[in-house]
Parts: C-alpha cells; sequence; structure tokens
C-alpha cells in the first residue's frame, strides 16, 4: 500500500480540520493540504517522472516542504530530502549516489553541479518554479506501489563517514506509522510542536506518522528555539524532541508546571536521555518524559508505556511484533544484566543501504535479525538500557569500557548538565576515555573535584584520563552529540602530553 494512501484514509473524518499550523497564524486544514498535494503530484508526474525516480528535495523547512514530501510518495516517486545548509562537497556526494531525476532546491540557493541536474525550486511560502507549474489534469489517482517500493531514501554518515542512503519501503512506512499511532495515544485532538529537521527520519516519520494517522494537528516551527517552544506549549498537547532539545528547555526559566500545564505527552528519542535530565525535567514541569528508540533502518523498536507512573529511564520494550535479542562477542545470548549487541528482527524491514549490497547483507545475521550496533543490557521485566554503540567501545589496557557508563556516573553528580564520553589513541592503554563535561554553575569549583566524586561511582580502570570542562557540546543537525568531530579534536591528546 502506498503510505499516503494509509495517511489519506486515515485523515478523511478531519478534512476540515487544521493540519498545519504556524506561529504567525497561518495554517492550512487538511482539504487545503491534500488538494496541494494533489496539484504537485501532478505537476510533476506532468514532467514525465515515473514511479521509483528519485527527487533530492533541499528546502527550508515549511508547509511547502511536507507537501512536496507527500506529493512524491503519493505519485509513487522516492523522496530524498538533502539539508538546506549542506556544504557542497558533501551535497554533490549524496547528488552522485542517489542520480536523481530531479533536484528540487529553495530559490535563494545556489545550482549543485552547474546543469548537471534537473533542477526547480520551491521555496517556504510556494514560490518557485515548480509550484508554478500547470497541472496535469484535475485529479490524478494516488499511486499503487508494492509493499517493497522505495518510498524514501534517508542519507547517513556510515562508519567510514561517507553518506550512506537508508531505503524505506512504502510497507514499512505503513507499519511504523500504525504502531507508533497505537502505542503513544493520538487523537484528533492532540497538537504535536515540531522543532526537528525535516532530513532526519525522526522529524521526517516519527514526528508526523502519528499527526496524520490521527487526523491530528501540526504545530510547525522553522527551527528549535527553547524559550519560543515553551511558550507555544500552551495551544499544544505533545512535543517530541531529542535529549539536547530537553537541556536547553531546563535552561530556560520559562519553563514550569504552569506553562506546561496543557501538555498530554513528552516523548524523547534519538540518543540517551541522561537520568539527571530527566529527573530536572519532571520536578520542574510534573511530566515523566517517554523514552523510546529505533534507528533510520529500522522505525520505533521499543518505547516505554504511555501511563506515566509505570515510565522508567531506560528505552522501555520490543513494540508489538518486533523480535529483539542481546549477543555477546562469542555469538551466545546474553543475561539479565549481561551486554551484548541488540539485534531485530521484524516482518517489515528497510530496504537496504542504497546501491550498497555488500553492506546491506553485512548488516544482517544469517537468520535474519538486523545488527544495530547498539550495545544493551536487559532487566527482569525485559526492559533495555542501551550502554553505547559497539563501534563506541574503548578498549583501555585490555579492559572493555563503555561510554555511556561513564556518562551516566557523571550525570548522577550535582551540578553536572551534559557529559559526553569518548576513545582515543593513548601510548601506553591502546585508548584512553576523554569526559567532556557541560556544568550548571550551581557548585564551584567543581572541575577540580568531578574525578574524585566519580571514583565514589565507577572502578579505577573506567574513570576518564581526561577531563574537560566546556561551555557547550557540539551536536549535529538531528541535535545529536557530534562524536566523530569531538574525536578528531581530542585525538592527538594523550600523544601530545605523554601517557598521563
Amino acid at each position: 500500500m502506498n503510505v499516503y494512501a494509509l495517511f489519506h484514509e486515515r485523515f478523511q473524518r478531519s478534512m476540515e480540520r487544521v493540519f498545519i499550523r504556524q506561529t504567525d497564524g497561518c495554517a492550512l486544514t487538511y482539504r487545503e493540504f491534500d488538494r496541494l498535494v494533489q496539484r504537485l503530484s501532478s505537476s510533476m508526474q506532468g514532467l514525465g517522472l515515473q514511479g521509483g525516480d528519485r527527487i533530492v528535495a533541499q528546502i527550508h523547512k515549511s508547509p511547502w516542504s511536507l507537501v512536496l514530501y507527500c506529493a512524491c510518495l503519493r505519485a509513487g516517486l522516492v523522496f530524498v530530502p538533502l539539508d538546506p545548509r549542506a556544504p557542497e562537497a558533501e551535497a554533490r556526494l549524496i547528488l552522485d549516489d542517489v542520480a536523481p531525476a530531479l533536484l528540487i532546491q529553495d530559490p535563494g540557493l545556489a545550482p549543485i553541479g552547474g546543469q548537471r541536474w534537473a533542477r526547480h525550486t520551491l521555496g517556504e511560502h510556494g514560490q518557485g518554479t515548480l509550484a508554478a507549474l500547470p497541472e496535469t489534469a484535475a485529479t490524478t489517482p494516488i499511486a499503487d506501489v508494492a509493499a517493497s517500493a522505495p518510498g524514501v531514501i534517508i542519507y547517513t554518515s556510515g562508519t567510514t563517514g561517507l553518506p550512506k542512503g537508508v531505503v524505506w519501503p512504502h510497507g514499512l512506512m505503513c507499519a511504523n506509522a500504525r504502531s507508533q499511532f497505537a502505542q503513544w495515544g493520538f487523537g484528533p485532538e492532540d497538537v504535536l510542536a515540531h522543532a526537528l529537521p525535516l532530513f532526519h527520519a525522526h522529524g521526517l516519520s516519527v514526528a508526523l506518522n502519528s499527526v496524520m494517522m490521527a487526523g491530528a494537528e501540526l504545530l510547525l516551527l522553522r527551527r528549535f528555539d527553547a524559550s519560543a517552544l515553551i511558550g507555544q506549549f500552551g495551544r499544544c498537547t505533545v512535543f517530541t524532541g531529542v535529549p539536547t532539545m530537553y537541556v536547553r528547555l531546563l535552561e530556560s526559566a520559562l519553563l514550569s508546571r504552569q506553562s506546561c500545564a496543557g501538555m498530554r505527552l513528552f516523548l524523547s528519542s534519538s540518543a540517551a536521555l541522561p537520568e539527571a535530565v530527566a529527573e530536572a525535567f519532571e520536578q520542574r514541569t510534573g511530566h515523566r518524559i517517554l523514552q523510546y528508540y529505533g534507528l533510520t533502518e529500522t522505525g520505533t523498536l521499543t518505547t516505554n508505556p504511555l501511563d506515566e507512573t509505570k515510565r522508567t529511564f531506560d528505552i522501555g520494550k520490543a513494540m508489538p511484533g518486533v523480535e529483539l535479542r542481546l549477543m555477546k562477542g562469542d555469538g551466545t545470548l546474553a543475561q539479565v544484566g549481561e551486554v551484548g549487541e541488540l539485534q531485530v528482527r521484524k516482518p517489515e524491514m528497510f530496504g537496504g543501504y542504497w546501491k550498497r549490497p555488500e553492506d546491506t547483507a553485512a548488516t544482517f545475521t544469517a537468520d535474519g535479525y538486523f545488527r544495530t550496533g547498539d550495545l544493551a543490557v536487559s532487566d527482569s521485566r525485559h526492559h533495555l538500557r542501551v550502554v553505547g554503540r559497539s563501534r563506541d567501545v574503548i578498549v583501555s589496557g585490555g579492559f572493555n569500557l563503555y561510554p555511556r557508563e561513564i556518562e551516566i556516573a557523571l550525570g548522577h553528580l550535582p551540578g553536572v548538565r551534559e557529559a559526553a564520553v569518548f576513545g582515543v589513541p593513548h601510548p601506553t592503554f591502546g585508548e584512553a576515555p576523554v569526559a567532556l563535561v557541560v556544568c550548571d554553575g550551581t557548585e564551584p569549583d567543581l572541575a577540580d573535584r568531578l574525578i574524585d566524586k566519580l571514583r565514589e561511582q565507577l572502578a579505577p580502570h573506567k574513570l576518564p584520563r581526561r577531563l574537560v570542562v566546556v561551555d557547550s557540546l557540539p551536536c549535529s543537525a538531528s541535535g545529536k552529540v557530534a562524536l566523530k568531530e569531538l574525536r578528531q579534536t581530542y585525538r592527538d591528546v594523550f600523544i601530545e602530553v605523554g601517557s598521563a
């Protein structure tokens, strides 16, 4: 089934309700949105585009970016979002790889690579050459596509750092939409505050699926601004974000029980949420953040229950229809409390990495489980806690150190707001952990005492061999800590000063 046909079927009863609202008061009903989707879908088909053709969209976040996304799905075209701020070198790598039939850019962006790709423009107010194209017919039916047909390709950096296209088939997108909608209790009266980018999985899929499935409302924020977002909570019921966003919300004096009084649900994913942040947020607002877990390749895999009284500080347990297991390095199943690689199997899986069959095959086990690369432990209730990435494990002096364990210990210390731990080369131990810490200013001279405080929580071999207090942690566009950048910045810290 075409995933847009599923959305269209679900929001039929809400056609006169507002779908997208902006902070300036401009709004589109579902009927108006669907009409624009039909129009743009018809116009693109008039260009001679056919099912399966890739459409790269490098446009700024706006209602029109959602219209384009859905128009591509409706026409059976493959939507490929591209960060409007991406440097030309990165953009050209993606364009060369995906070979688009059409590149659609914001009118203010310079063409990439001259006239190599067919190009149209589309701006945040509907201006540009694409929206000016004539429709080929009054109505064009929603394209009938197979469940395995690609609907979206999301580019993500692999272990080599080169962009790698993750293919979302329509079947996977339909399954994810159904499961998320059912788990989180969305209804037509909900209003979701959307402050995520639309070129990553969290903002493009997770934050939209439940809204369209419920015929609910989307408050579309151009970018994340903590104070501005808090000012909008009075008209919203749901917010989904990444941990860094919650840290920034806590920095604002505007965050309170009163400002969040009308909110039903706060969701967090894409990275580990520090327990200290979750606890501070609950104390300030009265809301316990619901954590869930998924990957670009798989969609949502685990979630905590909707009931606030039963939520934990972990990532919850498997969603219905999802099989999970933890495998140790020796090929045996990890028992309760043991660390193992999280592997997943479900009826609908991603369509592989675009034009990378060997990479795709390497991510699956012989019995069909997808290797997530995340290391986790389970408890007696089958709840999971992620302790790190398998490639992020620090092998120091023969010990396996898990950065997440050290980050959690740091997060428990009074005065610590954020922490990031990563391994870099060490002349004596092979690798050693470096910790970057952001303090909240409540504990004078905390930097001088952090290691001593950590000794009360961690074994000596787990202690960071370098601890640096910083004003903030660098983050990617999706809100994750930029560990690759940090490893590069600090990679010579021990070599330069000796084996301290």
